[in-house]
């Protein structure tokens, strides 16, 4: 008897439990969310003689994040990414490796966007020319081969880089779970070594 009137207090405390959740269930819908991360090799940094490209600021040149909304009714579009800096400083010994301690020196510098490659799901290849993703140099959209479009003062020489969507209302013709890359190459060319 008192394993029978046990039983029958155990499945109805596992009904009620199951009515509670049921109820709550009612009245939230299931959500989902999605976390990822994501590396590839790019292109290499190549300083020319006499100068080194360095990072400026928390991210470095391979660690940019890509942030994507992907909402049912809305399309998948892309909110923005962080900023990766960097800057131009004089190789004090003229013959590297780059010391941070000693190659201080910022130089004045030209930039120009020369390439925006776009990988989905590990395919990299040149971006059309009217392409989803921007490149913008302190808030500046640029333009890919528009000589000089960086132009920098050794006063006020960090680049502080972003990825944009080409129109805020436009769509990315992507899928969930596609793993999206953007490499920009950038020619960079001191003006006083």
């Amino acid at each position: 008897m008192k394993k029978t009137l046990l039983a029958l207090v155990t499945l109805s405390s596992l009904g009620m439990a199951s009515s509670v959740m049921a109820a709550a269930g009612d009245a939230m819908p299931v959500g989902t969310a999605s976390f990822q991360w994501a590396g590839t090799v790019p292109t290499a940094t190549n300083p020319g003689a006499g100068y080194f490209i360095i990072q400026e600021g928390d991210t470095n040149f391979t660690d940019g994040v890509l942030t994507f909304t992907n909402i049912a009714s809305g399309g998948v579009k892309l909110n923005g990414s962080n900023e990766i800096g960097f800057k131009v400083v004089k190789d004090k010994a003229d013959d590297g490796p780059y010391k941070p301690a000693d190659d201080v020196t910022p130089l004045p510098y030209k930039g120009t966007l020369t390439s925006i490659k776009v990988g989905i799901n590990g395919f990299v290849s040149e971006q059309v020319t009217d392409g989803y993703f921007n490149i913008f140099a302190d808030s500046q959209k640029l333009v890919v081969n528009t000589a000089d479009s960086i132009n920098k003062s050794a006063a006020n020489n960090i680049t502080r880089l972003t990825v944009k969507p080409k129109d805020a209302n436009a769509n990315a013709d992507l899928n969930a779970s596609d793993a999206v890359v953007v490499q920009a190459l950038i020619a960079v060319n001191p003006t006083d070594v």
